[in-house]
């Protein structure tokens, strides 16, 4: 029995998700500090004295949308391991339980083989074994 073998690759979390996080984190965090200098800054006018420079600030009307993109890689599955599988007598398959793309353990049935002619020699020796008196 041959078979061969690939090395499992552990399940990586995407690089996206880690960068929209960040990005999501930034806008929250620029949106908070506006909405904290907005209300602090008309309070803050009254008590500024007199002279003191004003500061102009660049300011973007904030609108909803997305943030979800897409991306298509082509590529291909590839099992962990695979094997060939070969009956040790020629017979018919009577019942299988597996299916292709099935996940099977060691030692798990997978099918069951009728043999009529294994079975016609084994009825043969059971007669020859009454016959001889045993």
């Amino acid at each position: 029995m041959s078979y061969k073998q690939s090395e499992p690759t552990s399940p990586r979390r995407p690089v996206v998700f880690t960068w929209w996080a960040g990005v999501t984190l930034l806008i929250v965090a620029i949106v908070l500090a506006t909405i904290a200098a907005c209300s602090r800054g008309r309070a803050g006018m009254a008590d500024a004295p007199e002279g003191s420079p004003v500061v102009g600030v660049a300011v973007q009307k904030v609108e909803r949308a997305d943030l979800s993109q897409g991306l298509r890689i082509a590529a291909e599955f590839r099992p962990f391991q695979e094997i060939d599988v070969h009956a040790k007598v020629a017979g018919y398959v009577k019942k299988i339980y597996v299916d292709v793309g099935d996940r099977v353990r060691a030692g798990q049935l997978l099918a069951i083989l009728e043999v009529p002619e294994l079975e016609a020699e084994l009825d043969q020796a059971a007669a020859a074994l009454r016959q001889s008196g045993r």
